[in-house]
Order: structure tokens, then sequence, then C-alpha cells
């Protein structure tokens, strides 16, 4: 089983916010690598291959931050990725 995170980016202009943030993001994923991609225009993080309760953890965390965060998971890193963006997509515009 794979498993991807889309995380909205933090706001820049905001310090606090982004420290937060890139706080959460080393607490909860330690070394593990991501890439940054930009998705319709927004920018985002897309993290793959994580651990599922490590990827669980991470979304939860961001999301209680009050930060957009999605997790999709499936048989491969694609399916995965489009999973995650699919339901980063419904988030993005209200739809719970």
């Amino acid at each position: 089983m794979f498993s991807c995170l889309i995380v909205s980016q933090s706001d820049s202009y905001n310090e606090e916010r982004s420290r937060l943030f890139q706080s959460i993001l080393y607490n909860t994923l330690k070394d593990h690598p991501y890439t940054k991609k930009q998705l319709q225009y927004e920018e985002c993080i897309i993290i793959s291959n994580a651990d599922f309760t490590l990827a669980w953890q991470t979304v939860l965390n961001l999301e209680c931050s009050g930060f957009l965060a999605c997790c999709g998971f499936g048989d491969s890193e694609e399916i995965a990725m489009e999973n995650a963006f699919e339901k980063w997509r419904k988030r993005k515009n209200g739809i719970y």
C-alpha cells in the first residue's frame, strides 16, 4: 500500500504561521524526503511513500492547526497521488 500527502503551503506572509507549518512538517516527518510541486496554480507540498501511520499523523497535526492537508492511498504511488489530489481538490473547493 502506497500513501501520498498533499499539503497546501502556509501563508508565507505570516511568519508565525509559516514557522508552525515548518515545525509540524519537521517534527512529524523528521528526515522523510518530500518534493514541492505546484498544483492548479497553488503551491503545495507533495509527500510520497510515507508510512501509513506517519501519513495520517501528519495530516491530523496540520488539520488541527488550521492547514489544508489530505492523504491518499493506493496500490501504486500514482494511484495514491491521484486519490490524495482528488481529496485535496474537493477540500479546496469546499466539498467535504
